[in-house]
């Protein structure tokens, strides 16, 4: 399988599943488009709808499986979720995703956490938090 080639298509948006339901571990998709990326040296895929969820707000990204790829790192850009892969997705196929869930549970821990720690540094000093990463482990 040869995986697509051109730019990411700006006007297909991607099902968030996980601001519906952070505790989802799997689900079903539609592979939109998959391509190499050079850069990277691994595959973009794009699906309609994910649980994967991407790095940002101080969290880093799910990783998993889709099908039979490695799911290495998530980002999102212009609204879509971009999946980076070990292996291409076939586009227009369908493909079963299921994120690392313990460790996702662990960023969720540690995400409220912070928050926690953040308000009673507020609320005792009076300083705002300005951002923070959690530890990939």
């Amino acid at each position: 399988m040869t995986a697509k080639k051109g730019p990411v298509t700006p006007t297909m948006e991607t099902t968030k599943l996980y601001y519906k339901d952070s505790h989802q571990d799997s689900c079903h998709a539609t592979v939109m488009s998959c391509e190499w990326n050079e850069k990277k040296n691994c595959y973009e895929v794009i699906l309609d709808q994910t649980v994967f969820f991407p790095e940002g707000g101080g969290q880093y990204a799910d990783t998993g499986i889709l099908g039979n790829a490695k799911v290495l790192d998530v980002q999102e850009k212009n609204e879509q979720i971009i999946h980076y892969t070990d292996k291409p997705l076939e586009p227009e196929t369908e493909v079963d995703g299921h994120i690392n869930y313990p460790e996702r549970f662990s960023k969720m821990q540690q995400h409220t956490g912070e928050h926690i720690v953040s308000g009673i540094v507020h609320r005792t000093f009076g300083y705002d938090n300005v951002g923070s990463i959690s530890d990939r482990n």
